[in-house]
């Protein structure tokens, strides 16, 4: 809904739109050059690793800490960031593990794309996006109930992840340190350089470092969890990235 109610000219900011994107894309990059090359990993684990070591946990950490630091209108930031995390990123993760599973259990490509651009992570931001941008009137009581659904979504993604990992012990190895360390501050570090890169200014220079800055998301647990790839290396890197 704040998509909806947004301001047309806030998703048009190609600076944080094109930096944003790279500070994204670069950590994922380089973290899977870093698991591939240096650490003799497949191309799955790489993949895997390089999820977690790139996707921030925008949606469920960034929305409250961001209403709080900056407001309401900061909530266009995230969006922007879902957009490219669910148009770029998880497209790509999703190609590469699928391509990992069994013959008989691998989907046609198109058909998972499909999948991917139906679900309401991407669509709800995208149709938001153009409801902004034709500048439609959104009913009250539309907004007041969407507004209630997503009061639940911190908790319950809290819940879920609670779920995944109960059976599993936390994992401290070198793998499960390193993905922390690049999530929580290179990931910044490299988003910082990238703002003084673009000139971008202000709030969005600050929500962009601090996007960067957040854990590895929920989602990428549940990858793991999916495709049955470094699971407790990722649940445990989850954990801990959020502690820290």
């Amino acid at each position: 809904m704040k998509t909806a109610t947004g301001k047309p000219e806030d998703f048009i900011n190609l600076r944080f739109v094109f930096g944003f994107t790279l500070g994204l894309m670069g950590m994922y990059l380089f973290a899977f050059i870093i698991n591939h090359i240096v650490y003799k990993r497949n191309i799955t684990e790489s993949c895997q690793s390089a999820f977690v070591s790139s996707f921030p946990d925008m949606a469920f950490m960034g929305i409250p800490i961001f209403m709080v630091i900056f407001g309401e209108q900061s909530l266009v930031s995230i969006v922007i960031g879902n957009i490219i995390t669910s148009f770029i990123m998880i497209p790509i993760t999703v190609f590469v593990l699928e391509l990992s599973q069994p013959a008989e259990k691998r989907q046609s490509i198109v058909i998972l794309m499909l999948k991917v651009f139906k679900k309401p992570l991407v669509l709800a931001p995208l149709f938001g996006m153009i409801i902004s941008l034709l500048q439609i009137q959104v009913p009250t009581i539309a907004l007041s109930t969407f507004k209630l659904f997503g009061s639940a979504t911190s908790p319950v993604s809290l819940f879920a992840l609670g779920l995944i990992i109960s059976g599993d012990k936390i994992l401290i190895n070198r793998y499960v340190m390193l993905n922390i360390f690049k999530k929580n501050i290179l990931h910044p570090l490299l988003m910082f350089g990238i703002v003084l890169l673009f000139g971008i200014k202000g709030e969005w220079a600050m929500m962009a470092i601090l996007l960067c800055a957040m854990p590895p998301a929920i989602m990428t647990t549940m990858f793991a969890t999916k495709y049955d790839v470094l699971k407790l290396e990722s649940s445990s890197s989850t954990v801990l990235g959020t502690v820290v």
